[in-house]
């Protein structure tokens, strides 16, 4: 029961926004970078998507995309 309505909470919308804030600041402060990240999918059957993810460099080169 509580596997189930944790996994319709990580498809909510407003959950997955504040997912993917969390998940790029935390990525930022750690590797000493820029992280952005425009959506985060989490989907329990193909798992997790990150649409436009950008890691910028102390010289501003893009690190992947």
């Amino acid at each position: 029961m509580l596997l189930l309505f944790g996994i319709v909470l990580l498809r909510l919308p407003i959950v997955q926004t504040y997912l993917t804030s969390e998940l790029t600041k935390y990525i930022s402060e750690v590797t000493n970078t820029k992280v952005t990240a425009e959506r985060i999918d989490i989907n329990p059957f193909s798992g997790i998507i990150l649409q436009n993810f950008n890691m910028l460099d102390i010289q501003k080169t893009f690190i992947c995309l």
